[in-house]
């Protein structure tokens, strides 16, 4: 190959490669991501029957969904998948916080019931109430109760 046919060949490689560029350019069409995140919109609303929140692994971490009876709840999970806190809205508008420890159990339930008013509820390893305190719907006056294995009420007040 001589000097000139070499000169012609890169001339040619350059401009074929700006040309396959830009018809490439062309045919796929898009923006780059950077600019296509700059100008991400903005939406006012975002409907669903159920949020995922997932960790860097994949791993659902909290979820925003519908309860079977029509009301909200947000549920945390751990790393094991395993839910840990429960807050959640009964169709009738009962609010509902339950704490759950390591194997799932509930050990903590906190609530507020038009009968019963704010009441929470202590429980053991087990998943077994222990203790519970309410106020009084009417007067406002505190109730405490401790239970022990199965025996009913062990200690009430009032």
């Amino acid at each position: 190959m001589t000097r000139s046919q070499f000169r012609i060949l890169i001339v040619l490689t350059v401009v074929s490669g700006f040309l396959g560029g830009a018809a490439s350019s062309l045919l796929l069409g898009g923006t780059a991501a950077a600019t296509q995140t700059a100008e991400a919109e903005v939406q006012e609303v975002v409907s669903a029957r159920r949020f995922v929140l997932v960790d860097a692994t994949g791993k659902a971490r909290a979820n925003l969904t519908a309860l079977a009876d029509g009301g909200p709840a947000l549920l945390l999970c751990d790393a094991a998948g395993k839910t840990r806190a429960d807050l959640s809205l009964s169709a009738d508008g009962t609010p509902g916080l339950a704490l759950c420890d390591a194997a799932g159990k509930t050990r903590v339930q906190l609530s507020l019931t038009a009968d019963f008013g704010p009441h929470l509820v202590l429980c053991d390893a087990d998943g077994v109430m222990r203790a519970l305190l309410n106020l009084n719907v009417e007067n406002g006056s505190p109730w405490i109760t401790l239970f022990k294995d199965g025996a009913g009420a062990i200690w009430q007040v009032p």
